[in-house]
């Protein structure tokens, strides 16, 4: 047997002797029900096969349908560089749209008689998501501009990518889901073992996607170096005719599916969002019957974002000076460290069952999203200067951690920017929610932006 699956097998089993010592060390109770012989019991659950059939499906078509729209989207736009540029700006933060719109709209988590409407607009989203990634990482790494790319390495990242932004979006929509998906059980009281087994069988996935696809933790980065630098490098001036071409584009279109029948029920037109954004924004408006004004939860909200990012990037730092100084074992770590994306962020809705809600627990999913593109991006620039290696760390991570900021305020939560955009979701006010999501996107941008000047005018 080699030394890396004696490792492996090692590191298994001392973390399963962890998990047993810890729960007979008097903290909790050996019968709790998040102890290990209890949490085997949740493979047992009915409901959690069938919410993982629901999960698979809806990954698989995400990936096959939105992989390919994105393939396309990419093979259309790759032969204008102007375009291109203008397409690449344009995604990098709007890619993210559909995973930070879809709370504000009010069909999630289905309505009664609604049958399958809610796996619809799941689909819809997470068709739209990966279409968004795969273009967006097609036109970055397989543009006839980056020959610098192995082709057979860029190929890999962008069906990697895909796959990885379909798991992502399954596993955010089973909130959406709820009455379809696995995640409902697992945050009922005593149903600790289906949160267990929902984080293995994600991880299972993960595991999948990560043999079967695309280039390893160290490759990636080496990509990310080169791919940051042409898009640092980039005529911005240039391009950004071309992002406001596209944002306009975007709005018409927007308006038109607004004018749908059947559609003016779910989404509001861009000039009504505009009122209700200039209305809380500026005139200080509220959304009934919440009392506070909209500063009073974007405070609460960036708070949180800053303190789950300073856990993540503190350990992001942590775990590139390790890797720097393990030259014998960092083979091992770049193995083990993809398990660390994307799926951590169900490991907080074991602390629901411990009662812990509110500020810390968002903080939480947003620290557990956020480590590994940080990470990821700190060991791409570990020859840069440690503050640019954070910066950077900080920039890759800003989307995760919007994510994981809504993704965690639906739980438990009295205050910050989710709640406003849940409580305006329940009670049908449409254009307030779209507003305050759109906000977010504003924001996301905002800071997206100013880091990466600084990272222009002093290391680039």
């Amino acid at each position: 047997m080699s030394l890396s699956k004696r490792v492996k097998i090692s590191t298994g089993v001392s973390l399963l002797v962890a998990w047993e010592l810890f729960y007979y060390s008097r903290l909790f109770a050996a019968d709790d029900p998040s102890h290990l012989k209890r949490a085997l019991n949740g493979l047992g659950e009915f409901q959690v096969w069938r919410g993982f059939e629901v999960m698979l499906i809806e990954l698989l078509v995400a990936f096959v349908i939105g992989g390919g729209l994105g393939f396309v989207l990419g093979l259309v736009t790759k032969n204008s560089s102007w375009l291109t540029d203008a397409t690449v700006r344009f995604l990098r933060i709007g890619l993210w749209v559909p995973f930070l719109l879809f709370w504000a709209l009010p069909v999630w988590p289905g309505k009664e008689g609604s049958r399958y409407e809610p796996i619809i607009w799941a689909w819809i989203a997470g068709v739209t998501a990966v279409a968004l990634a795969t273009c967006y990482h097609y036109l970055i790494v397989l543009t006839p501009s980056n020959s610098r790319i192995d082709r057979a390495v860029a190929r890999g990242l962008v069906r990697k990518t895909a796959l990885l932004q379909a798991l992502f979006i399954s596993i955010i929509s089973q909130v959406w889901l709820w009455d379809f998906g696995w995640l409902r059980y697992s945050i009922s009281p005593g149903h600790v073992p289906v949160t267990y087994v929902g984080f293995i069988l994600s991880l299972s996935f993960l595991w999948i996607i990560e043999r079967a696809a695309g280039p390893g933790f160290e490759d990636a980065a080496t990509l990310r170096v080169v791919v940051l630098g042409e898009q640092l490098a980039a005529n911005r001036g240039r391009s950004l005719i071309g992002v406001i071409c596209l944002t306009i584009l975007t709005l018409l279109i927007w308006q038109f599916l607004s004018a749908i029948p059947r559609v003016q029920s779910i989404i509001s037109s861009p000039v009504e969002v505009l009122q209700r954004a200039y209305g809380l924004v500026i005139r200080g408006e509220r959304i009934p019957p919440i009392e506070t004004t909209i500063w009073y939860h974007f405070a609460i909200s960036l708070a949180e974002l800053i303190g789950g990012l300073f856990l993540s990037v503190t350990a992001a730092v942590l775990v590139t000076l390790s890797l720097r100084s393990a030259n014998r074992s960092r083979a091992w770590f770049f193995r083990i460290l993809p398990f660390t994306n994307l799926v951590p962020i169900l490991l907080p809705f074991l602390a629901l069952h411990w009662g812990v809600v509110g500020f810390w627990l968002v903080v939480a999913f947003v620290a557990f999203v956020t480590f590994f593109p940080s990470a990821q991006a700190m060991w791409a620039l570990r020859d840069k200067s440690r503050l640019c290696q954070v910066l950077m760390g900080v920039d890759d991570a800003l989307p995760f951690a919007f994510v994981g900021l809504l993704f965690g305020g639906v739980w438990g939560t009295s205050n910050g920017l989710p709640f406003l955009i849940l409580a305006a979701q329940t009670s049908n006010r449409i254009a307030d929610g779209i507003a305050l999501s759109l906000l977010a996107v504003v924001l996301l941008i905002a800071f997206s932006s100013i880091i990466r000047n600084v990272l222009k005018r002093c290391y680039f």
